[in-house]
């Protein structure tokens, strides 16, 4: 496997294209023996506003820890490899659409996150006042490995989630493949005046990732 390309179109492009069965029935998908299932661990720091229309997209950006680095960050690496199911030592199904990772590299962030939280600097309605949770307005669309983890790594290796904000259960958040965030609103509103939205991404150690955006 070559290292992965960690360019943020890569990330859009999972994101956007990642699905469980190829998109033509006829593709015939290949197989790659891996080590591990997860090749590249990436330290959540940054939360990023990538573009803006219907539809707002955010990156996730960090510190990396992967299979072919040495020393302290191999040891990192193996030790959050433990932590995210460890190693599988066999060989996969590898669609194209998880290309973007070069040559079939897996991705996810090093740690998982507890919550999403969108509000905004303005009263939504008579019961939204200013910062209140705006989470059931918005939804949010990811890939995950989590699934195929906890169901003994079996299955298909990444699932694609897609919800409701407020709707999100306890674990939807594990395992995020690295990429972008897909966040829409639920139905358009009007307002009177221009404001802004803040999204806050909060890690299950409790650090806070937040970035704002105007509408």
């Amino acid at each position: 496997m070559k290292k992965m390309l960690a360019v943020l179109l890569c990330g859009i492009l999972v994101f956007s294209g990642c699905s469980e069965v190829p998109d033509d029935p006829g593709k015939v998908p290949d197989t790659m023996y891996k080590e591990y299932l997860i090749d590249v661990y990436v330290v959540p720091e940054q939360l990023t506003l990538v573009g803006v229309s219907n539809e707002v997209y955010f990156s996730i950006s960090g510190s990396q820890y992967a299979y072919w680095h040495k020393g302290a960050k191999l040891a990192e690496f193996l030790r959050l490899a433990a932590l995210h199911g460890g190693r599988i030592d066999r060989e996969v199904t590898l669609f194209p659409e998880y290309y973007w990772f070069a040559n079939g590299d897996y991705a996810c962030y090093s740690e998982d996150f507890a919550s999403i939280d969108v509000t905004c600097d303005q009263p939504w309605d008579e019961t939204h006042p200013v910062g209140s949770s705006l989470n059931e307005f918005f939804t949010v669309a990811f890939s995950t490995f989590a699934p195929y983890v906890r169901n003994g790594n079996s299955g298909p290796e990444v699932v694609r989630v897609e919800k409701r904000m407020d709707t999100l259960e306890e674990g939807d958040l594990d395992m995020i493949v690295f990429g972008t965030l897909r966040v829409e609103m639920v139905s358009v509103k009007q307002f009177s005046e221009p404001f802004q939205f803040t999204m806050t991404l909060t890690t299950k150690s409790g650090r806070p990732l937040s970035v704002s955006w105007p509408y």
